[in-house]
């Protein structure tokens, strides 16, 4: 039978001072010890939970069972000769492979910068506006002819000439291949209309499975566009060998050029009629 309560009183009245300061001490710390570790226990298992949700996402962030058939797609795609497969392989017949490859990296952070576009909604901006649209593919169709005539009136090199750094010269091919592209509609339309259908909505984040089907798509297509170098700069040097005159090659080039300018003025943003 408990004891009443005045004799729980009187109990801890008889109790000294000191003692009872000192019980009532250490109950108070057990009881802090005992919270912090409850804490500590709940703070662990949320951190643990926001670890595994993190790598469920992380796992699930693009539709593995649509990869497959996304890279067989892409492969296709990039085999098949555009505007600047033609581009890059013009430069490397005419200047050498070092300089079709510098293209090359070019074309492939212009594209990267597309699908940035593509993914924050910049390229559907782009559609909506004929003005904007128009202005874009005259800045990229002027471009393409101005490199064609500058490659025309470009004078063959010669001895006593003071040739560039290589370097300068393969960053001025890069910065070239890098707005040849920015400034080509056909890709910002290529990658809004085709890497979203490669996507799955419901495993979200949408804008960053475009970016990582996007990263994707410029790889393939970078090893695409390598290849296409290598096989233009082997025939460009076995024309230049049996050709009687070597400075036709420039004629070719720059004529490649304007007619690449001439093919962007007939992209169409899919809204005219």
């Amino acid at each position: 039978m408990p004891a009443p309560a005045a004799a729980w009183c009187y109990d801890a009245h008889e109790v000294s001072p000191p003692y009872r300061h000192h019980v009532d001490i250490e109950t108070t710390a057990d009881v802090n010890h005992a919270a912090e570790a409850d804490e500590a226990n709940a703070a662990g298992h949320g951190l643990c939970d926001d670890v595994a949700d993190l790598s469920q996402e992380t796992t699930e962030m693009i539709n593995l069972q649509v990869l497959p058939f996304f890279l067989a797609t892409v492969a296709v795609l990039v085999a098949i000769p555009g505007p600047t497969t033609i581009y890059i392989s013009t430069t490397s017949a005419s200047q050498g492979f070092r300089f079709g490859l510098a293209s090359c990296f070019g074309v492939m952070l212009a594209t990267l910068v597309h699908v940035s576009f593509a993914a924050v909604g910049l390229t559907a901006l782009l559609l909506a506006s004929p003005l904007l649209f128009n202005a874009i593919k005259f800045l990229g169709a002027g471009y393409l002819v101005y490199l064609g005539i500058k490659a025309i009136r470009s004078k063959p090199a010669t001895p006593q000439a003071t040739p560039q750094p290589q370097a300068r010269a393969l960053s001025a091919t890069l910065k070239k291949g890098f707005l040849v592209n920015l400034l080509n509609p056909k890709t910002g339309l290529f990658v809004a209309a085709f890497l979203p259908q490669f996507v799955t909505p419901s495993l979200g984040h949408v804008p960053l499975q475009i970016v990582t089907l996007g990263l994707l798509l410029v790889l393939v297509g970078g090893v695409s566009d390598t290849t296409y170098a290598a096989l233009a700069r082997t025939i460009g040097r076995a024309l230049a060998n049996r050709s009687n005159k070597p400075g036709i090659g420039k004629y070719v080039a720059g004529l490649l050029y304007m007619g690449l300018g001439i093919a962007a003025l007939a992209t169409s943003n899919g809204t005219s009629k």
